[in-house]
């Protein structure tokens, strides 16, 4: 298999565990569909496109959620939001 295959079997078993597991999409975009507002589309390889969440959605969804591995993440992706905006700034 090659690799852009397997990247592609990689997004279809994410699809599905995404729809399975809606519930952990919450914050201030709601559902799939408010994140998907936001988000970027990233190209991975030839012909192969995924949808990148923004920054602000999975930090908000984190802080929604609240579970223990959630608090852990929260410090480095808001340091990394904040690095990247002082970034924009400049």
């Amino acid at each position: 298999m090659s690799i852009a295959e397997r990247a592609h079997e990689m997004v279809r078993v994410a699809n599905l565990m995404a729809k399975a597991r809606e519930t952990a999409l919450r914050g201030r975009a709601g559902d799939y569909a408010g994140w998907k507002t936001s988000a970027t589309s990233e190209l991975i390889d030839e012909g192969l496109v995924v949808s990148v969440a923004s920054l602000d959605d999975i930090i908000d969804s984190k802080q929604t959620v609240n579970r223990p591995k959630d608090q852990l993440s929260l410090p480095y992706l808001e340091s990394l939001r904040d690095e990247l905006r002082r970034q924009m700034d400049a």
